[in-house]
């Protein structure tokens, strides 16, 4: 089945009150099929950009459509059933007083009805179903992150965007939340992934990488492509991830180029299988 374009970005300029502007110009076309990272250094405007999917801020210059549907002259609500954003301070989507109100309030304001059953399939499938009847204030900040990841899955929104969902994380929390993004993107979910932790992106299966700097799009391709480019992330004020810049070091990317330390142990592993069938047949 071909890919179908979901949101087009044209000539995107965004200036706020105070003068700054944080979007120069930006074109971007995401199609279903995709699980995109936006990255960049602080003030790039990668969160700029990304609340301008579901119609939070609206284009000083240029034009945002989603479906079709033009931003500017779209409500928030109506974008948001398309797209679910989920933002990096979990307090700040909170309502109600318990983790099953949270995610019935979302159910209700979309779908109109509440299916307890579906609450509980959601809550089940992000490991947060034993706080069902606690506060979500109460929760550890990485189950306040699935908290309101489930506040947004259980609607069924075509398209999602989580915005630095690793900062304050541990390597566990972080490795749980790739494998529910992993699934969601294997059951047809579009996902899309603003984030500083490059290491984290390194191990996700991303289709394509989006670089940010100073407002202006920089790059938009591979990750492998961008991850073995250090001209390029450097001068976007970006560390690249560890097994790339080993690489490179020891002069080795002209013959592989693996992302993680996975990739690098399945060549390593390959590597040593063929040198013992090498040392067999000769012995």
């Amino acid at each position: 089945m071909a890919n179908h374009e979901i949101i087009k970005v044209e000539n995107l300029w965004y200036t706020y009150l105070n003068g700054y502007t944080a979007l120069k110009g930006i074109n971007i076309e995401i199609n279903s099929k995709e699980f995109i990272a936006v990255v960049g250094a602080n003030g790039s405007g990668k969160t700029t950009l990304i609340k301008h999917f579901n119609g939070l801020l609206k284009p000083t210059k240029g034009r945002v459509t989603v479906y079709g549907m033009d931003t500017r002259t779209t409500s928030v609500a109506e974008l948001s059933r398309y797209v679910g954003v989920v933002f990096q301070n979990p307090l700040n989507q909170f309502f109600e007083e318990t983790v099953e109100d949270e995610v019935a309030f979302a159910l209700k304001n979309f779908k109109g009805n509440v299916d307890s059953e579906e609450i509980a399939r959601i809550l089940r499938e992000l490991g947060i179903e034993h706080l069902r009847r606690k506060s979500p204030f109460e929760a550890s900040l990485g189950e306040q992150k699935r908290i309101t990841l489930a506040s947004v899955l259980v609607y069924e929104p075509d398209f999602v965007v989580l915005d630095e969902p690793t900062v304050g994380l541990d390597y566990k929390s972080k490795m749980r939340l790739l494998k529910i993004l992993t699934e969601l993107y294997g059951r047809g979910k579009i996902i899309l992934v603003v984030s500083h932790d490059i290491e984290f992106l390194a191990k996700a299966p991303l289709t394509r990488i989006i670089i940010l700097n100073n407002g202006n799009l920089v790059f938009d391709g591979s990750p492998r492509e961008a991850f073995y480019n250090l001209p390029l992330l450097y001068s976007s004020r970006l560390v690249p991830p560890q097994i790339p810049d080993l690489i490179i070091r020891l002069n080795l990317e002209k013959y592989f180029k693996p992302l993680n330390d996975e990739e690098a142990y399945e060549i390593v592993k390959s590597l040593v299988k063929e040198a013992l069938v090498d040392v067999r047949k000769r012995y």
